[in-house]
């Protein structure tokens, strides 16, 4: 009812459930779908015999892409590859929902609630922003952290996101009494307030579509550290736009992150080339324009 009452003649889906929708509605309207591909997908029975391609299909990296070819029989003539980007240039939050600190830093921190995280500075600040998943690897950056507090006691690791590893990751901390050091500040709206106290972003993912928390952070001048897999090795160049790791080995992101810590040229010149390849490569207006290409072409071939 309402495709019809809005005139909708193009439908675009970002996940399972809207994209199995999306292609429903596109068969028995017969207007076009357009799908986007934001990760990998566990190529299970019900998405081999309904993987819900669109007419065209977009994958936010070549690895996402790949993976839709091989494991999907996705058409390659049917499959564009637009990459996710940030607006460097926007004063809006670049998160989508409101802080909810954790108890403890409300009562220790009772203005936790404004966008000043300024309290929560260490020396060195380092942070992680994704959502707590075994995949994202947040206990190799834990290993990685507990050694570092050896050398940097003052350090403090600030943990964005929520997820179903939460619980497991703070009986953790606590088991190892790092509490004090290793925050969890759940989801943040501000990132833009928080990236201005870290000194090392950090993205240890065991698989990785393409890594959207690399791009935030390079726009806000935060060097990264992330697992050389999957799309992020699209993004980071080694010590060139951020220090890539091994994946699934705590040793290499302590090392890494020691690297961006001590030798302050190179921290510089990350800082410089990311930013730069952000401008060039991941701005919000040339996404938006290749997608608008997508609908054209798409619209085009229904007529």
């Amino acid at each position: 009812r309402v495709i019809r009452k809005e005139n909708i003649n193009l439908v675009h889906a970002h996940t399972r459930v809207t994209q199995f929708l999306a292609f429903l509605l596109s068969k028995t309207m017969g207007i076009p779908y357009v799908s986007t591909f934001h990760g990998f997908y566990r190529p299970h029975l019900a998405r081999r015999v309904i993987p819900c391609l669109g007419d065209l299909s977009i994958a936010v990296s070549m690895a996402v892409a790949e993976h839709l070819v091989e494991d999907f029989n996705l058409d390659r003539k049917n499959l564009r590859i637009i990459y996710n980007s940030v607006n460097i240039d926007s004063d809006y939050p670049t998160g989508t929902v409101t802080v909810i600190p954790d108890r403890n830093i409300l009562h220790e921190h009772p203005h936790a609630w404004t966008e000043d995280y300024s309290y929560l500075k260490g020396n060195p600040t380092i942070g992680i922003i994704a959502r707590l998943s075994e995949e994202k690897g947040h206990l190799l950056l834990f290993l990685a952290f507990k050694d570092l507090v050896k050398v940097y006691p003052e350090a403090r690791l600030l943990v964005v996101g929520t997820g179903r590893e939460e619980r497991r990751l703070r009986s953790w901390v606590n088991k190892e009494n790092l509490a004090k050091q290793i925050i969890f500040l759940g989801n943040v709206t501000e990132l833009k307030s928080l990236f201005k106290i870290l000194d090392i972003s950090v993205l240890p993912s065991t698989f990785e579509g393409l890594g959207f928390s690399i791009l935030e952070a390079q726009a806000n001048n935060v060097p990264v550290v992330a697992s050389a897999i999957g799309g992020i090795v699209e993004i980071i160049k080694d010590r060139d736009t951020g220090i890539l790791v091994g994946p699934s080995n705590s040793g290499e992101i302590y090392r890494g992150i020691r690297l961006l810590l001590e030798d302050d040229k190179l921290r510089e010149r990350i800082i410089i080339n990311a930013r730069k390849q952000v401008e060039e490569r991941f701005s919000l207006e040339g996404m938006v324009s290749q997608v608008e290409s997508v609908y054209k072409e798409l619209m085009s071939n229904f007529k």
